[in-house]
């Protein structure tokens, strides 16, 4: 159900994936890989495990040795509805060196080699060099038969994939890029060069500007990869009393263009409270898709009960005893589809929120949200409202490790319909501020607009949670 339309991930897709690793000696590492890729609405799916082991064979010499396996299908080398079922068990073999008497430069090799089938392998060659502290050259070269990719699975194809680049640093939070690339390149099709630069000034203390650009150029062929981004963004913070910060991001692209407008501001009303203001625009106008058009206005009171620090390393509940927010919210979305017909959504919402700290092991949060939305489409309209309250409670029974409990209650359509959650989580502190939990729900709810960013149907889930305030940003 996810769908960003400036996100490089596509709705209907899973992916998992997971890495480790664990250091033998001084010189000597082992990493585990593990992975899968899969389209929810067919069947193409994709998963591979790699084991490699890395040495460093001398102060300027570092080794690798892997051992992967993939399986999957490929439906790009039929016509028929059916996939091709394949698998492939490879060796990868890799030597990274620094250039003897260029301290800046490295230099490595990289082949891979099918066990099964001789007519599949990968080689790779590349480099870095350092020209100076801030800018450096790299490039890397591919020539791949019957390797799809990293992971990749196809019989037949083969390519060749080229890489050059020069990335620099020539200001203090500016770099210009510039990258060549280029793909079977005899025929020119999938050739293209992307050039871009990333900027930031301080005009002063607390005003700062930043903008970017990058281009994409296709050298030749049908230029689907043709693209022109620019962006600009203004931050305030000098105010002891107010902050604000506006960003504006525009793409045009063979495939359409977009919009995206971010802006911001924080009022500070006494030592306790404070009002927040924000929106978030996005227009995109595609070629060959709906246009959509999405506005998300906020507005809220934050409130954080004033004179008490924090009272432990690490502890993501520590800070104020006692801390609320109170939010109203309005979205809105447009979309043009000439073939299946305009539609248009509105939704407003309100929610409360409180924070409870009730002695140094035992948290309490909670929350009361209503929404009320209005959907048109292909000239009908329906009205849906929904009213959900949620309790949490969090106890530490080790300096580490947490417990946690949650329940909700979701009521909807003039309360004839009711979903009930209920759960329990287990919370480990990974370093100071960082939180890994991993919970279960045994009863499960579920809502677009009030339960979207929140771990609330049933199953196992995995959570990640981080304290940050602007000081680190």
């Amino acid at each position: 159900g996810f769908d960003n339309p400036n996100a490089g991930v596509t709705r209907g897709r899973q992916e998992l994936n997971a890495k480790a690793s664990y250091k033998l000696s001084e010189t000597t590492t082992v990493k585990t890989e593990l992975l899968r890729s899969q389209d929810l609405q067919g069947p193409s799916y994709r998963e591979g495990v790699q084991l490699s082991l890395e040495q460093t064979l001398s102060d300027t010499v570092r080794g690798e040795l892997a051992l992967r396996h993939t399986r999957g299908n490929d439906t790009s080398t039929t016509t028929t509805t059916a996939p091709i079922d394949l698998k492939s068990t490879t060796v990868l073999a890799k030597v990274i060196a620094q250039v003897p008497g260029v301290a800046n430069a490295s230099v490595f090799a990289e082949v891979e080699q099918d066990v099964e089938q001789s007519s599949r392998h990968l080689v790779a060659l590349g480099g870095d060099y350092r020209i100076s502290s801030a800018t450096r050259v790299y490039a890397r070269h591919e020539l791949i038969s019957s390797l799809g990719s990293r992971y990749g699975l196809n019989d037949v194809h083969q390519r060749n994939a080229t890489v050059i680049g020069l990335q620099s640093e020539y200001a203090p939070n500016a770099n210009v890029f510039s990258e060549y690339r280029i793909r079977d390149a005899l025929d020119g099709r999938q050739a293209e060069a992307a050039i871009g630069l990333r900027n930031r000034w301080k005009l002063s203390d607390g005003l700062s500007v930043s903008t970017g650009f990058e281009r994409v150029h296709a050298l030749g062929g049908s230029g689907s990869n043709e693209s022109i981004s620019i962006a600009g963004g203004v931050e305030y913070v000098a105010a002891t009393d107010w902050k604000g910060a506006a960003r504006l991001e525009l793409r045009n692209s063979s495939a359409g263009d977009t919009v995206l407008s971010t802006l911001g501001v924080a009022y500070k009303l006494d030592d306790e409270w404070t009002a927040l203001g924000r929106n978030l625009l996005t227009i995109s106008r595609m070629r060959n898709a709906p246009n959509k058009t999405e506005d998300w206005l906020q507005f809220g009171l934050a409130y954080r009960e004033g004179g008490r620090g924090s009272d432990g390393e690490g502890d993501l509940r520590a800070g104020y005893r006692r801390n609320a927010l109170l939010r109203a919210e309005y979205r809105t979305q447009d979309l043009r589809d000439p073939v299946a017909g305009d539609s248009a959504r509105r939704v407003f919402i309100v929610s409360g929120h409180l924070h409870q700290q009730v002695d140094p092991r035992l948290a309490l949060s909670g929350r009361v949200a209503a929404k009320w939305a209005i959907d048109r489409s292909q000239g009908q309209s329906s009205a849906t409202q929904a009213t959900l309250v949620s309790l949490r409670g969090t106890y530490d029974i080790l300096p580490r490790w947490d417990v946690g409990l949650n329940t909700s209650l979701l009521i909807g359509d003039g309360g004839r319909t009711r979903q009930y959650g209920l759960g329990a989580e287990v919370g480990y502190l990974l370093s100071q501020n960082l939180w890994f939990s991993l919970g279960w729900n045994v009863l499960g709810l579920h809502d677009r607009d009030l339960t979207a960013q929140d771990y609330t149907q049933r199953g196992v889930y995995l959570r990640l949670r981080f304290k940050f305030d602007e000081a680190l940003l």
